[in-house]
């Protein structure tokens, strides 16, 4: 944004995916704390994951 440089975090600690999607749930200054998405038939990130 406007060229400032940002990063990112997943909540668990663990490395970010390679390829695939990350849905953003906080945000540390300048560091966005994320979450993978889930795939092969599992909640997205706007489905809620409760049955």
């Amino acid at each position: 944004v406007d060229g400032e440089l940002w990063s990112a975090r997943r909540t668990d600690g663990n490395e970010l995916p390679h390829r695939g999607g990350v849905s953003v749930v906080a945000r540390d200054g300048m560091t966005l704390i994320v979450e993978p998405l889930e795939q092969d038939g599992l909640p997205q990130a706007n489905e809620s994951k409760e049955s």
